[in-house]
């Protein structure tokens, strides 16, 4: 193996929390928790998972609060309150709340892939912040 290899190795077993590549085909959790980035990992995923579950929580409260709006040939308002909604702007807003559905799915899978790439704690860390932030 090349010297870039063998760090490489080293890095993967520092990660995993193996001493001198040595591989236990029954892995214990109490193992994996001391020392080991899988524990760290999949908190970082929950916690991103929990922050977008937040997101797409606020996204359908957004879709059930316009729906419950009267339909009406034009838009009215009154004392700051919508009391009828014209079918051309409940259908820019259905769109764009798709819209934002969409980009809230596909930030939730590349910041889980995001996570789930990176090889070493001190940046796991970082991404997750940067990720949250």
């Amino acid at each position: 193996l090349s010297t870039e290899q063998k760090g490489l190795v080293a890095d993967i077993n520092s990660y995993f929390g193996l001493a001198n590549g040595s591989y236990d085909e029954t892995p214990d959790w109490i193992q994996l928790s001391d020392g080991s980035g899988t524990l760290l990992c999949l908190m970082c995923i929950m916690l991103w998972l929990l922050y977008m579950v937040y997101e797409l929580r606020r996204i359908a409260l957004s879709l059930w609060a316009v729906l419950r709006i009267p339909r009406g040939k034009a838009t009215k308002l009154e004392d700051d309150r919508m009391l009828a909604i014209s079918p051309l702007r409940l259908g820019a807003h259905i769109f764009t709340i798709l819209a934002r559905l969409a980009l809230a799915a596909a930030l939730l899978w590349g910041g889980i892939l995001w996570i789930t790439r990176t090889s070493s704690k001190q940046d796991l860390i970082l991404n997750a912040i940067a990720l949250g932030a």
